[in-house]
């Protein structure tokens, strides 16, 4: 057995660098109409697959609330969160994960699959319409920016150790965030 010595928490990730490093993966979910984070959280898993209905349930035990709507990278919800997210009256806009690997292929990526299940084939044939595609193109300027800011505020790395510290971390820099579109949409005034 390895572990990281200076945190045993942390794990092993693919870099955008294509490096790998021992870190963290920063998960927020964002109000797209105000560009607010509703809320963040850290996990040790490498990748964003399979987080939608963790962050669902964070989003409801928090507000008390679900989205009507969400926009997702590809691949971030797993065929059983969009059927769960689906049959809860949330409408899933996000690509299929092999989209462009169909098209090359000759193949429509929308058209139901022999294992889909009728939320996942209604997904499917959403996101191969124009208002679908559309909608999605919206998602980049809310959620990449977000993680973008943080870099420009210099946090390119967690300065605490263990996973409790780092979450507290992640939380300082989404009120960060917030605080900074607050001025913003004058909902708060400098001095």
């Amino acid at each position: 057995a390895r572990a990281n010595e200076a945190d045993p928490d942390a794990t092993r990730m693919k870099q955008g660098d294509g490096g790998f490093r021992i870190g963290y993966n920063v998960q927020t979910v964002t109000d797209e109409a105000s560009g607010l984070v509703v809320t963040t959280d850290v996990i040790t898993q490498g990748n964003d697959s399979g987080q939608l209905a963790a962050q669902l349930e964070r989003v409801q035990q928090q507000h008390g609330t679900q989205p009507q709507t969400i926009l997702l990278d590809s691949g971030y919800a797993t065929t059983a969160d969009i059927q769960k997210a689906e049959q809860a009256g949330i409408v899933v806009i996000m690509p299929p994960r092999d989209e462009k690997k169909d098209q090359a292929a000759g193949k429509d990526p929308y058209a139901r699959k022999r294992d889909d299940t009728t939320e996942i084939a209604t997904w499917r044939a959403r996101m191969g319409t124009a208002a679908a595609r559309t909608l999605y193109r919206r998602r980049c300027a809310v959620a990449e920016v977000i993680h973008a800011r943080m870099v420009q505020r210099s946090w390119h790395r967690f300065r605490l150790r263990g996973l409790a510290k780092v979450r507290t971390e992640g939380l300082w820099q989404a009120w960060a965030h917030n605080v900074s579109r607050l001025l913003v949409l004058g909902v708060l005034r400098r001095g």
